[in-house]
């Protein structure tokens, strides 16, 4: 279980976020916020399967000193006895091809917050890009005199790639619950193995819309959350989750997994 929840954390979650500094005001949704609040169903036997292939932008938000799940925020961290939580809102999309194994993360505005050493505030001019081709994972920086890497560098090789369409039920990954979010049901799988073996980027959740379907038949994929690098001494007080949108279900064109030059014969990135 600790190769999947690195896999989903740092590939497949190495996913979708963040980019030059939106303020929390200008992120407007454009829909009425509720909290959450237990819905009334049967348990789903099997979790849906991830549409064979898809574009998605999505609203990334990084909190920082929260211990409150994402499935709870809604979509942003609630304050904790009346203390402001910290959090960082951003933008980004994702190509995902299943049948070649191939996907496209950009984050428009920030990194992934899954780097120790980068505490909040988080370096909000470090824009990036995950690209995972042939089960290699290239960490590409577009700015890379605000990046703590080179201009591309393999994050992981013959490790990563994205996740099956089918992998909560690959990987026996249990439903949790139903919330709302955004006025929609959403169902909820989550690994999270309490105790003093819990994998370090656990809990992890994938939601799907209840009633939300796309061109294909699938039910629309909601959002996803993990554990991110926190602020206390734990560093155990952070998540972060990405909400899906706009989603077109189309095979992403071949110029999507075009390697870029900066590419070639690139450094390992250090990190794994």
């Amino acid at each position: 279980m600790k190769s999947l929840s690195l896999l989903l954390t740092l590939s497949a979650v190495v996913v979708l976020l963040v980019l030059l500094c939106i303020s929390h005001s200008s992120l407007q949704l454009n829909v009425k916020m509720k909290k959450p609040k237990a819905m009334k169903k049967p348990i789903p036997t099997s979790a849906p399967l991830l549409p064979k292939f898809f574009t998605t932008e999505w609203l990334i938000v990084a909190g920082f000193n929260t211990t409150v799940y994402p499935y709870h925020w809604n979509p942003y961290p609630p304050t904790r006895n009346n203390k402001y939580t910290k959090y960082e809102a951003g933008t980004g999309r994702t190509y995902y091809d299943s049948e070649k194994q191939y996907m496209l993360e950009v984050y428009d505005q920030f990194c992934v917050p899954i780097f120790e050493k980068d505490s909040y505030p988080y370096n909000s001019n470090w824009p990036c890009k995950f690209l995972n081709v042939d089960f290699v994972s290239y960490l590409i920086s577009p700015k890379p005199s605000s990046s703590p890497f080179p201009e591309c560098c393999v994050f992981g090789e013959k490790v990563f790639h994205p996740p099956h369409r089918g992998f909560l039920n690959e990987n026996h990954v249990p439903y949790n619950s139903t919330t709302t979010i955004f006025n929609e049901p959403i169902d909820w799988w989550v690994i999270d193995h309490q105790g003093p073996d819990q994998d370090p980027a656990e809990p992890f959740g994938y939601g799907f819309y209840q009633n939300v379907f796309v061109a294909d038949g699938s039910r629309q994929p909601a959002a996803f959350w993990f554990r991110t690098s926190g602020i206390s001494e734990t560093k155990r007080d952070a998540f972060t989750i990405q909400y899906f949108r706009n989603m077109t279900i189309s095979r992403p064109s071949d110029d999507v997994w075009k390697i870029p030059k900066s590419c070639v014969n690139a450094p390992n990135c250090g990190f794994l």
